[in-house]
């Protein structure tokens, strides 16, 4: 990845920092309190928010290939059609709250 590995936030200071005392500093001259949690590594947020979208399509591709194989649904019989209703509602569950705390992370 061409990001640099760490890139801090604190709220109140406009620029992004990739030191995190430098970001602790800029904060204390600009007369900001310390809050707790902050400075946010966000370069950390961002990958795991990432993996955790990546790996959830991943999963629930491969689930899917493998309901619709006919030799596995044959062998799941009524369960196999239950099991994918699941997979999908949970599959879009998980969709919308990973975008939404996504967008939350990105605007706020």
């Amino acid at each position: 990845s061409p990001d640099p590995r760490d890139c801090f936030a604190f709220p109140g200071v406009n620029e992004p920092s990739r030191d995190v005392f430098a970001l602790k500093k800029l904060a204390y001259d600009a007369g900001l309190k310390d809050q707790k949690g902050y400075p946010l590594n966000m370069g950390r947020v961002f990958r795991i928010w990432f993996q955790w979208g990546f790996f959830t399509v991943l999963v629930t591709l491969w689930l899917s290939i493998l309901l619709f194989y006919p030799a596995f649904r044959k062998a799941m019989g009524v369960a196999a059609d239950a099991i994918l209703v699941l997979l999908g509602a949970v599959s879009s569950l998980n969709g919308f709250f990973w975008l939404i705390l996504g967008a939350v992370w990105r605007f706020s």
